[in-house]
């Protein structure tokens, strides 16, 4: 439990030792399950110390932190220093809201200038709601030097592809990530993909390099993706994802997509990935969430009395040794939740659901290991047949509690 106990604090540096370990206690020594209460008691005591900010805000500032480091509760007070100043250093100006629309390439910015104007009042001098206003929408994204981060903003489901050079800066003054970053380039990787950080971002990770890896020009892609969407078209979704009307269509709505994607290799842009339906309709992404789940919860229940990868033992006793009842009780609380972290077996359940190898390869800031070839620790999880000495087609980072896509070789080079 001691080891438990300290992975959270690191995880929730501004709440005390006392809740941390109540919340250990009350859930059996279960990290993850503490994890989801800590995470409620953390965004409740910040939305007391800060009324001005929205709870997308919070949100955004916290996950920051959880993969950059550092204390929301720091972040925040950041934010509602420096945004006046850098925004706006006379919100009573009538100009005010124009002004702010003017320096944002996006609509829905006004409405938060206009809420942020109409907050403050003409005559008032208190910039503090401006900034709780604005800081989400991160209309400062070109005032670097004012301490703001791009992750601040709010991310589409996933982002452009970059190369490792923004991946670098996101830890500027760590020569251990430097290094890294550089063993990344030596090992044959090119580049990085943000991915969406709501709980979900290991499946949104992996089911996005997935279906770019079947765009690819390559009859072998071809049959992957014909055979990824057979796979999905078979599901069944659970009531704990949402089975209704909406859900049932947009998961069709899904197929088509796959379809469609593995389809039209000719006509794509440059980063058809990012400019596909999917990664722009919230609808669609989240239906891509929930299959990937569903598929892992069905292969999880149809293996149970199965070893698979559960070194030896049988996944219903391995269940039962991280502290649940059944395999079935697993997948109701860790797999089927939406917004749940993966944990433990979901990842190597996930390769052998959708049939496809993958690598995940940990960054963090600590130091690296002086052998080059381990010098940044990586795990592949392999599915029967696959491999044949190459190394995997999908890789993706992680980075402490949270996922995104790497890119390795010529494939994207």
């Amino acid at each position: 439990m001691t080891d438990v106990v300290q992975n959270l604090q690191r995880r929730f540096p501004d709440l005390e030792e006392r809740a941390i370990r109540k919340a250990v206690t009350d859930c059996d020594g279960h990290g993850g399950r503490a994890a989801n209460i800590l995470q409620s008691i953390l965004l409740e005591q910040l939305s007391d110390d800060f009324p001005y900010a929205d709870e997308d805000m919070i949100q955004s500032v916290c996950e920051d932190c959880e993969v950059n480091g550092g204390k929301p509760s720091e972040k925040m007070r950041m934010i509602f220093d420096e945004a006046p100043r850098v925004l706006c250093p006379d919100p009573s100006n009538s100009d005010f809201a124009s002004a702010v629309a003017l320096s944002s390439e996006t609509g829905p910015v006004f409405s938060y200038a206009s809420k942020a104007a109409a907050s403050i009042g003409s005559d008032s001098t208190d910039s503090t709601p401006v900034a709780a206003a604005l800081a989400p929408m991160h209309l400062c994204r070109d005032h670097s030097d004012a301490g703001f981060s791009a992750s601040f903003s709010r991310l589409d489901n996933i982002g452009p592809m970059e190369s490792l050079d923004s991946l670098a800066l996101e830890f500027r003054y760590n020569d251990s990530f430097q290094a890294k970053v550089a063993w990344l380039r030596s090992q044959g990787y090119v580049g990085w993909r943000r991915v969406l950080g709501d709980g979900n971002c290991f499946y949104r990770a992996i089911g996005y390099a997935m279906l770019e890896f079947f765009m690819q020009d390559s009859g072998a892609e071809g049959r992957g993706a014909a055979s990824f969407r057979e796979r999905l078209s078979a599901i069944s979704l659970h009531p704990r994802l949402g089975a209704g009307p909406a859900e049932i269509c947009a998961h069709e709505e899904l197929l088509a997509e796959v379809s469609s994607m593995s389809r039209a290799r000719a006509q794509q842009p440059l980063d058809a990935l990012a400019a596909s339906a999917i990664a722009a309709s919230s609808r669609l992404d989240l239906a891509l969430v929930r299959a990937l789940r569903q598929l892992i919860s069905d292969f999880l229940i149809a293996n149970a009395s199965a070893e698979c990868f559960s070194e030896g033992l049988p996944l219903s006793v391995a269940v039962t040794a991280l502290g649940f009842d059944s395999v079935e009780d697993f997948c109701e609380q860790i797999v089927l939740r939406m917004g749940t972290d993966a944990e433990s077996i979901v990842l190597p359940a996930m390769a052998h659901s959708i049939a496809q190898s993958f690598r995940v390869v940990f960054l963090d800031r600590s130091e690296m290991a002086e052998n080059m070839e381990t010098a940044v620790p990586t795990i592949d999880y392999l599915v029967d047949g696959q491999m044949g000495g190459h190394a995997p087609s999908i890789h993706i980072q992680l980075r402490p509690g949270h996922y995104d896509i790497l890119y390795h070789g010529g494939m994207h080079s």
